[in-house]
């Protein structure tokens, strides 16, 4: 049971003093800290002037986020006195617990081997900059970590931290291997469609003609076969999770998100394609479909028992009347769309888990016919610079999300997708993932 179901961005004096107040006791996953470790007993620099952080006491910590890390994840909290049950007791108040946080977190993570990227840090101020330091980390899919200094790998022990021995850390590399494998063999499935998104492409041309928006091609004739596009993102978490009332909780079904453009002045303004979600019940998930005659478009979307997610699309080309000559084309919006749609509904499991630090491993996944421009964000650049040549026009590439890299993901993505269309620039504007997250 995590100690604090909350985001650590929300956390108030108020929670802290809760944890003294039910008297919460250590375990597997939960660990107080009086103050900043020394060797010979004394204060901590830090708690004198404020300048600097002992060695020994940076490394004391590492070693209890390791461990957290290696076993079930957790929380600790620097700044709790304990009875002698190591039950909490009373707060120990420590001098600019944000900025100690802010450089704990970094020291922390720099001193592990692989990095701990899930660790979180937050100053909770109690009377002025004076309060507790609260450390939260997931159980790692990239253990066993270890310090990078001492070259030990530690793990929990009921409410202690200990070294590892060989066979536990050879028995925690095999099973982490196996997860993973589970993880790749559910990223290919997908989490809806269960099945490779070349079969999908494949299909949805052979339906052609049964979609309801068949469009008439200016100047070619009616009914003329269409160049469909296909893109679809795919996201698991890699950590076991599970949200049990998935078919049956309505705070599970997500709204659509607002999207933001940010443009390169720094303007940001509504990109708006929204529709109201329409969730209905599949074997263990949910799946929302969107159609938008507007944009020739069908969208899909799915949440999954596991926590897993998806976000597909289907559209047929763009076209523009009193364009000439007639390019088939696909402005790059749409499948960017699908990228800054899934890291919104990855945003929303977290926060109905209520684990922030959650991260996912993400696979996108996108099709556009070898005759079917690229086309930016304007109506102008159609004539004036489509991308006419695709080196890879089925293309599939992954990144791993964290709480703290979503806009970066999605910039990674667009870096990708731009190279992949044989070119290094970017778009006119970008989704702005940061803003759709507020």
């Amino acid at each position: 049971m995590p100690l604090f179901r909350k985001p650590l961005s929300e956390l108030t004096a108020a929670d802290i003093q809760g944890v003294i107040d039910r008297q919460q006791q250590e375990d597997i996953e939960t660990e107080f800290k009086q103050a900043l470790a020394t060797k010979d007993g004394k204060p901590d620099r830090w708690m004198d002037d404020q300048s600097a952080i002992g060695s020994y006491a940076k490394e004391a910590l590492t070693k209890e986020i390791i461990a957290l890390a290696n076993t079930q994840g957790g929380t600790m909290i620097l700044g709790i006195v304990e009875d002698a049950d190591k039950r909490a007791a009373s707060i120990l108040e420590i001098p600019m617990c944000m900025k100690l946080a802010e450089r704990l977190g970094a020291s922390i993570m720099s001193s592990t081997d692989p990095k701990i990227t899930t660790l979180e840090a937050v100053g909770i101020p109690i009377s002025g900059d004076a309060g507790v330091v609260v450390f939260r980390v997931a159980s790692s899919v990239r253990a066993p970590h270890r310090d990078a200094t001492t070259r030990e790998c530690y793990r929990r022990r009921g409410d202690s931290s200990e070294p590892m021995t060989m066979r536990e850390i050879q028995d925690l590399t095999i099973d982490q291997r196996r997860e993973l494998d589970d993880v790749n063999v559910r990223l290919m499935r997908g989490a809806g469609l269960n099945r490779p998104l070349n079969q999908d492409y494949a299909l949805w041309n052979d339906k052609i003609g049964s979609f309801e928006f068949l469009g008439t091609r200016i100047g070619v004739g009616s009914n003329t076969a269409r160049a469909v596009c296909a893109a679809r993102a795919v996201a698991v978490p890699l950590e076991r999770v599970s949200i049990p009332a998935v078919t049956t909780d309505p705070s599970i079904r997500l709204k659509r998100p607002v999207l933001h453009r940010r443009y390169a002045d720094g303007k940001i303004e509504p990109f708006d394609i929204q529709t109201s979600a329409q969730w209905r019940p599949i074997l263990r998930g949910i799946k929302d479909d969107i159609r938008r005659p507007q944009y020739e478009t069908y969208e899909h979307r799915f949440i999954l028992q596991d926590a897993s997610v998806e976000f597909s699309l289907q559209c047929f080309d763009d076209e523009y009347p009193g364009v000439s000559p007639m390019i088939p084309g696909i402005f790059a919006w749409r499948i960017l769309q699908v990228v800054a749609e899934l890291l919104f509904m990855i945003s929303g499991i977290r926060k109905h888990l209520n684990q922030s630090e959650l991260e996912y491993v993400i696979m996108v996944e996108w099709r556009v016919p070898k005759d079917c421009a690229i086309l930016p964000w304007t109506r102008r650049a159609w004539v004036d610079d489509p991308i006419r040549q695709i080196d890879r026009y089925n293309c599939v590439s992954s990144y791993v999300a964290t709480s703290h890299n979503m806009q970066s993901v999605y910039n990674e993505f667009e870096h990708d997708f731009w190279n992949a269309c044989g070119r290094e620039e970017k778009s006119h504007f970008q989704f702005d993932i940061e803003k759709m997250l507020i």
